[in-house]
């Protein structure tokens, strides 16, 4: 890596930073929050049978719909599990609000008490990174951790041996902003944490309130054949009456998989 490109690499950490820092100006980046259920530390015994998402783009938030259906392969236990909130890229302080407008869950129909939830530590700063990098305290070429989920909305759930559960979350959203682009996020990774692969997953995205499908690309790198960013590609969505559906089946994401939708207009 050259020296000018370092430079500007570390301009533009810290224009995320300073962006983020700013109290009552819109963001340069705003963070990114929701996806699937996760138990908060990796899980030996149950798995997720299936998950169905469903995503509908609005003009100026978007909402989701997802359903988890669990099978606990091993004797009753209770787990803290969570719903990914924000990272801290956006979050100088963990009081800092989030994308989130309103956020609802339900275990086997019956609503459950969320909490929030936050790292055992607080997370490192563009600028202590860059202090600890010249010092060496940090291993060369380590990735600024900008893109780890930090702060989650939590709540315990009994997994009774040998039997399904299912989790119902419903959100609505504002979008996710990069540099001028409008995304719609939904992370896929922290699925990763559960039991074995996830068995099968359908994404069902609603872009009529956007001015239909050709008001959007895709990025899902997870989705058979890799990272569509047309929904008319082949093998990927289905489209039907402009709702495009894509179904996978025994998947194990990446840890920072996520399906993004790029808005290219938000209205008619």
């Amino acid at each position: 890596m050259t020296y000018k490109f370092k430079i500007v690499c570390w301009i533009i950490v810290l224009i995320l930073y300073h962006s983020a820092a700013i109290g009552d100006m819109t963001p340069l980046v705003q963070q990114e929050s929701g996806g699937v259920v996760s138990p908060i530390s990796d899980d030996a015994s149950i798995r997720m049978d299936s998950e169905q998402v469903k995503i509908r783009l609005e003009k100026d938030s978007y909402s989701v719909d997802a359903e988890f259906v669990f099978f606990n392969t091993g004797e009753t236990v209770t787990k803290l599990v969570g719903f990914p909130k924000a990272n801290y890229l956006a979050e100088r302080a963990y009081e800092g609000p989030t994308n989130y407008m309103r956020f609802e869950t339900w275990v086997n129909g019956k609503k459950a008490k969320i909490i929030n939830s936050y790292p055992d530590d607080k997370p490192m700063t563009a600028a202590e990174f860059m202090d600890k990098s010249r010092k060496g305290i940090i291993k060369k070429g380590t990735r600024f951790p900008s893109q780890e989920i930090k702060l989650w909305l939590v709540h315990r759930v009994k997994f009774p041996a040998h039997a399904c559960t299912k989790i119902r979350t419903k959100y609505q959203s504002r979008y996710f902003h990069l540099f001028g682009q409008v995304q719609a996020k939904y992370i896929v990774g922290t699925g990763r944490h559960w039991k074995d692969r996830i068995g099968k997953a359908v994404f069902i995205l609603d872009c009529s309130g956007v001015g239909g499908e050709e008001n959007v690309k895709i990025s899902f790198p997870t989705a058979p054949g890799g990272p569509w960013l047309n929904p008319t590609s082949p093998g990927a969505w289905l489209n039907s009456d402009g709702v495009l559906v894509c179904e996978i089946t025994n998947i194990e994401p990446e840890p920072r998989a996520s399906l993004s939708v790029l808005v290219l207009k938000t209205n008619d």
